[in-house]
Formats: C-alpha cells, sequence, structure tokens
C-alpha cells in the first residue's frame, strides 16, 4: 500500500507542460508521468509513490556504448527529449548514467556534464534557488563552451552557442529552454 505523500508548504510549482510539445525524438518510449520537483513531489525512487519507485534503491543507469552513432543512440536522444519535454530531475539522472559510461576526458564525456548541469540549473531557477542556479549555469557555460565546436556547429543534436544563450535567457526571466533541433 502506498502512503499518502503530502508536499510540505513550498513556493515549489509545477513545472508547466511545453504548449505546443515539441515532437520525441524516440515516440515509442513513453514520457514519465512526473516531472518531477524536489519538495512538491514524492522522491522518483525512494518513496514509494514516486513515479520511477520499484525498491527504493535507484534503478541501474541503462547500459550505453558511445560506439552508436547519436543519431541512433536512443538513450542519447531519450536525454534529449526529457530536456526538451521539461523533466529536468529525469534528465539530469539519465545524462548522469552516460557520463559514468563515457571516457573521462572525451567530448562527450563533457558534454554530459554540461547537459547535467544545465537540467540542475534550470530546475534550481524554477524553484526559485537563485544562487545555487547561478552557480550551475557558469559550470554548466563553461563545461559546455569547453566542448570544442562552431558557433552553429551541433554535436549530438546539441547546437551548443544556441543553448547556452537560451539557458542565460532563462535565467533573466524568459522561455523555458530547449536543446532545440
Amino acid at each position: 500500500m502506498h502512503s499518502n505523500f503530502s508536499p510540505p508548504k513550498s513556493l515549489h510549482q509545477e513545472i508547466p507542460a511545453p504548449d505546443p510539445a515539441p515532437l520525441l525524438r524516440v515516440p515509442d518510449w513513453p514520457l514519465p508521468t512526473t516531472r518531477f520537483v524536489p519538495g512538491l513531489h514524492p522522491h522518483p525512487f525512494r518513496h514509494p509513490d514516486g513515479h520511477m519507485f520499484v525498491d527504493g534503491q535507484a534503478p541501474q543507469a541503462p547500459v550505453w556504448s558511445g560506439d552508436v552513432h547519436w543519431q541512433e543512440d536512443r538513450l542519447w536522444l531519450r536525454g534529449l527529449d526529457l530536456f526538451d519535454q521539461r523533466f529536468f530531475w529525469e534528465c539530469h539522472e539519465l545524462f548522469e548514467g552516460i557520463w559514468h559510461q563515457a571516457v573521462p576526458g572525451s567530448e562527450i564525456h563533457a558534454l554530459c556534464q554540461g547537459l547535467i548541469q544545465a537540467s540542475a540549473f534550470v530546475l534550481k531557477i524554477h524553484m526559485g534557488h537563485k544562487k545555487a542556479a547561478a552557480a550551475l549555469f557558469m559550470a554548466a557555460q563553461s563545461k559546455l563552451e569547453g566542448v570544442p565546436n562552431q558557433e552553429e556547429e551541433v554535436i549530438r543534436g546539441v547546437r551548443i552557442a544556441h543553448f547556452i544563450r537560451c539557458l542565460s535567457e532563462f535565467e533573466r526571466g524568459g522561455d523555458w529552454p530547449q536543446i532545440g533541433r
């Protein structure tokens, strides 16, 4: 039997779904049921009412291989979908799983870390944690700018310079960022 989860009183709000929702890169992989916001929802895999709960333990990251071309890499594309669909905590978790399996110091390792930090940044802005968000934005920007690219080059589906601008605009009260296509 699931317990009745009551979130603590806070200023935390639901993350709104994008309207219109961007097309999914992996349309046969259903989106999560909840856009997790700490303090608003039960923890996804630690709490019995969490949307990823199995046994209270963190799920094992799906096996990822850097040998697959990124456009055929369902796990990578899923991470991009999660970000663009505003599942920021879930996106962070997915890219962290890839990051742990990527070669340290590689382009993909750096890109994953930047996407992890960007996801956390957006979530912190949403939650009103401006100081933590500012630190995460600086870290994400530094990591993303360190990925070899040129102004409009797309790396694994991420237009780095454009994405950094979107994050910066969001910090100043602009639209929700998207990794974009």
